[in-house]
């Protein structure tokens, strides 16, 4: 069985990069989704145009909701993972450790994501926020 993992950018005033982001991240994962934060530029019009499924904020809400909504998002869809990248391209997806030893991680992740996001969710346990080493 293939895990379905979603490249997760938040995004605010980025459209110079995030194109380039977008197709960086496409090998690496199964859908990318961007979370446009308010973006008074072209940031979701570009990232559509490179392939990714947008969210919108119509207000800048912040990067940790922009988050909350991406994940909720990945929740509702069936997603098994997430990875999250910077919108400026400063973390290189191909600089990511390998699926394989990131999969217990991302599922911590979700876990604890579902439980803070999710009213239907009672049952899936608590963990910490992980980062990939």
């Amino acid at each position: 069985m293939t895990e379905r993992i979603v490249g997760l950018i938040p995004a605010l005033n980025a459209e110079g990069s995030i194109g380039a982001v977008i197709r960086s991240a496409t090998p690496y994962v199964s859908q990318v989704v961007v979370v446009d934060d308010g973006s008074s530029d072209r940031t979701g019009a570009v990232a559509k145009e490179a392939g990714a499924t947008v969210l919108r904020h119509e207000v800048n809400r912040g990067k940790g909701a922009a988050l909350k909504t991406g994940f909720h998002w990945a929740v509702e869809n069936g997603f098994d993972g997430v990875i999250t990248l910077d919108a400026d391209g400063q973390h290189l997806p191909s600089s990511r450790p390998r699926r394989e030893r990131m999969y217990p991680t991302l599922r911590a992740a979700f876990a604890f994501t579902r439980c803070r996001s999710c009213e239907k969710c009672d049952s899936a346990p608590m963990a910490s926020t992980w980062r990939a080493r």
